[in-house]
């Protein structure tokens, strides 16, 4: 530790021996011109400073906004999933009644068919009927 110390000691004595003198080193001039200089840089840093602080408050925002709207996204994509699922059973059900009707309406025309058939063979035996009856009568 100490020869770390004694160490920057002679460093700091032989930097000051290379400096110039006092005063040539405090040129007011040139003192203005570095201070203007620094100012500038500081001003220029200050308006880079500002920018990324607009930038990070912008994607904040944009960022908070994305959140909000994948939410909403997430939201609606399972209400869609809801209604898809309630319109298949719809279309299910739908279906099945359909399949139903269907049923009914053959049966039914089955049974008009027997109907036709039984009233066809009523006429034809009453039509005999006749036949013999006026050949008997005659």
């Amino acid at each position: 530790m100490m020869a770390l110390g004694r160490a920057s000691a002679v460093l700091v004595l032989f930097l000051v021996a290379l400096l110039p003198p006092p005063q040539c080193a405090q040129d007011p001039g040139m003192v203005h011109y570095i201070y203007q200089r620094f100012q500038v840089l500081e001003q220029g840093l200050e308006k880079c400073t500002q920018a990324m602080r607009a930038y990070i408050q912008d994607f904040q925002e944009f960022s908070k906004n994305i959140t909000t709207m994948l939410g909403r996204c997430q939201t609606y994509t399972s209400e869609y999933k809801s209604a898809v699922t309630n319109l298949a059973l719809r279309v299910e059900r739908a279906q099945r009644e359909i399949d139903y009707l269907e049923y009914l309406r053959e049966a039914d025309m089955c049974v008009e068919s027997e109907d036709k058939t039984l009233a066809e063979k009523f006429i034809q035996e009453e039509e005999e009927e006749k036949k013999i009856r006026t050949l008997l009568n005659a």
